[in-house]
């Protein structure tokens, strides 16, 4: 048979209801998050529904893929001869 009067028993119960009480703030605290942002969203899809159907859907994306100019990019031989002028003029 366990004890139940001893000590730290009660310390321990004191820890977890502590913890518990703790843990229940925490989940309430992200469930009013939860709400609030929800209620933001709310009024916009609000806003968007008294609009007309051509105007709620989303534009269309202009994805293009960016164009590289190849003319900038030295050459190998172009990146040797600047790296051995560097060298002559900084004397090493």
């Amino acid at each position: 048979m366990r004890p139940t009067t001893h000590e730290i028993y009660g310390r321990r119960r004191s820890r977890n209801v502590g913890l518990g009480l703790t843990l229940a703030g925490f989940v309430l605290l992200v469930f009013m998050v939860t709400v609030v942002k929800l209620n933001a969203g709310h009024e916009v899809r609000g806003l968007q529904a008294s609009q007309g159907a051509a105007e709620m859907s989303p534009p269309a994306l202009a994805l293009e893929a960016p164009t590289l100019d190849a003319s900038h990019i030295p050459s190998a031989a172009e990146r040797a001869a600047a790296r051995a002028a560097e060298r002559e003029a900084g004397g090493n």
